[in-house]
């Protein structure tokens, strides 16, 4: 196991040095004019392409002065001052992360990292959630899009392997962008790690609509997607008949969800009945597409209950990996950090998961896995030297891997505790650029 897992870091780490050295490849992701682009990065100076794409990818999350001062020193260079580095890293398109990210995924996917779930098939999630971002006008009035002055905020959209536990694709988008919309829209115009039409995509009952199911019906390998009773005359039927299954053809129907997209096709789709989570609860009806031969009822009921695992992943993503907290305030500053923290929470997941997989099948009495607290400090040292040769790199990363399996901790199964809802507030004096209360 911890061999595959060199082999994967080493091939990831050749490929940011050669993206970062060749300038072909480089060009690519510099923002400037092209006159100005041919000379930008030649000249010998601190903040080199190399070292700017290495301090993105560590997640700065103190006080920026400090997080450079102690990121110079440790690359044993001179110290410049934050709006340096502010100034220089405007000229890196974040799209070089969100690439690093698929490569990185899709090397897993070749390495067999990223498991099938049945069938053949890879088994995905989608769904959003509401992102912070620090107030600015500019930000302001993209994102929000609104002219009241309460909290600014984005909408995220996240893609999952609900097998692999690993981050697929996301996007920040304006917080009043349909969700729907803003899936199929990250799914369209962004390369995708896994083989569409090898991926199965799970979703809640926010999606269900007739256009977007005819497009994961001809483009991708499926999907399960939960309905409410208004979405259409045929799933409000199905809920009062008390079948467990039934095929259907469904129609368009007058609400909003397939009446603002082009006109779709009927499809035919498998109706099935889920067990309620409480008794006289309405019944939950999942539609897919799969066939009943190789997805029987009880495998659709398994496909929707692993679902849960994007609620988790995006959980942990926000409050863990804390992707809501920004080095700098300006858009692109925002979307670098942001696929940067995507990209670091693939990378620790690659390691960590496999790792619990390798503990898990040990003989012990007690179940125990690796400490989430200290993986995330390791990564950070690890994403420090993936520009560095090969040597120290593979000495960091046998590093990682020894002290993830030294870093311990012990599952207890069925453990919960009540969920602190934090207030946002809305009015006051002062708005600060920050979205979270620093630690003392």
């Amino acid at each position: 196991m911890e061999e595959k897992i060199r082999v994967i870091f080493n091939a990831f780490r050749e490929h940011i040095v050669e993206v970062c050295d060749d300038k072909s490849q480089r060009d690519r992701y510099i923002v400037c004019p092209p006159t100005k682009k041919a000379t930008l990065f030649t000249r010998v100076r601190v903040w080199t392409f190399r070292l700017l794409v290495t301090a993105i990818m560590a997640c700065f999350r103190r006080t920026l002065s400090v997080e450079i001062m102690e990121f110079l020193e440790k690359e044993k260079l001179p110290q410049t001052t934050p709006e340096a580095f502010i100034k220089r890293r405007g000229f890196i398109s974040c799209d070089l992360f969100r690439d690093l990210n698929t490569w990185l995924l899709k090397t897993a996917a070749d390495n067999e990292f990223i498991k099938k779930w049945t069938g053949d098939k890879y088994l995905c999630a989608i769904d959003g959630t509401r992102l912070s971002l620090p107030y600015t006008l500019s930000l302001y009035m993209k994102y929000r899009q609104r002219t009241d002055r309460n909290h600014n905020l984005a909408r995220g959209v996240f893609i999952t392997d609900l097998t692999g536990r690993t981050i697929l694709a996301a996007d920040m988008v304006p917080n009043k962008t349909e969700e729907r919309k803003a899936a199929l829209a990250l799914l369209q115009n962004h390369d995708f790690p896994l083989e569409l039409k090898s991926s199965v995509f799970v979703m809640d009952r926010g999606y269900p609509g007739l256009y977007l199911m005819n497009w994961f019906h001809d483009n991708t390998g499926g999907f399960i997607i939960r309905a409410k009773r208004d979405t259409n005359k045929q799933i409000a039927a199905f809920m009062d008949s008390g079948l467990k299954e039934q095929n259907v053809t469904l129609c368009l129907s007058g609400n909003r969800r397939d009446i603002d997209y082009p006109t779709p096709a009927p499809l035919a789709v498998r109706l099935v009945r889920y067990p309620s989570f409480d008794k006289g609860d309405e019944p939950i009806v999942l539609i897919t597409d799969l066939d009943a031969e190789t997805f029987p009822v009880d495998k659709i009921v398994e496909a929707y209950r692993l679902r849960w695992h994007i609620e988790t992943e995006i959980g942990t993503a926000k409050n863990e990996l804390q992707i809501e907290i920004f080095s700098g305030i300006r858009e692109c500053c925002i979307r670098q950090d942001f696929f940067a923290a995507i990209l670091m929470y693939n990378m620790e997941s690659l390691i960590r998961i496999p790792l619990n997989e390798k503990l898990a099948s040990g003989k012990t009495k007690k179940r125990y896995q690796v400490d989430m607290n200290c993986t995330w400090a390791l990564v950070g040292t690890l994403v420090e030297a993936l520009t560095m040769p090969e040597k120290i790199f593979d000495r960091k990363l046998t590093l990682c891997v020894k002290f993830f399996l030294r870093m311990l901790s012990i599952q207890r199964p069925g453990r919960s505790s009540p969920r602190i809802k934090r207030k946002i507030k809305l009015y006051g004096k002062y708005i600060t650029f920050t979205n979270y209360k620093r630690g003392i």
